[in-house]
C-alpha cells in the first residue's frame, strides 16, 4: 500500500477491510460538500453518474453507501475499477461499468 501499486487483489481486500470498518460504523467516506448536490441535480436531470477509481467496486460502494452526505448511491448507475484498466488509458474511457 505504502507505493501505492494498484493491485487488484490488494484492493480487494483493502475492499474487505473497509467493508467490516463501515459494517462496525467506524468508517465513513468523507465527500466534499458539492459532491451531494451535483448528484441530486444530475440525478433530477435523468443524467447517468459512473464511479471510475482504483479502488474496487466494492470500496466505491462502500464509500458512497457511508459517506458524511448519507447514503449517495441512488444517484450512481455505474462503477470502474482495475478490472477495467487503467483511468489515463484512452480506451479504458468507452467500457461499461458494472451497473448498480
Amino acid at each position: 500500500m505504502d507505493r501505492d501499486r494498484k493491485s487488484t487483489g490488494l484492493k480487494e481486500l483493502q475492499g474487505r477491510i473497509w467493508e467490516e470498518g463501515h459494517a462496525r460504523g467506524d468508517l465513513v467516506g468523507e465527500v466534499f460538500p458539492d459532491v451531494p448536490v451535483a448528484l441530486w441535480r444530475w440525478h433530477a436531470d435523468h443524467r447517468l453518474v459512473g464511479i471510475f477509481s482504483s479502488g474496487s467496486t466494492r470500496v466505491q460502494r462502500l464509500l458512497f453507501r457511508h459517506s458524511s452526505a448519507g447514503d449517495l448511491i441512488p444517484y450512481l448507475t455505474a462503477y470502474f475499477d482495475t478490472m477495467t484498466g487503467p483511468k489515463a488509458e484512452p480506451s479504458c474511457s468507452g467500457r461499461r461499468g458494472k451497473p448498480t
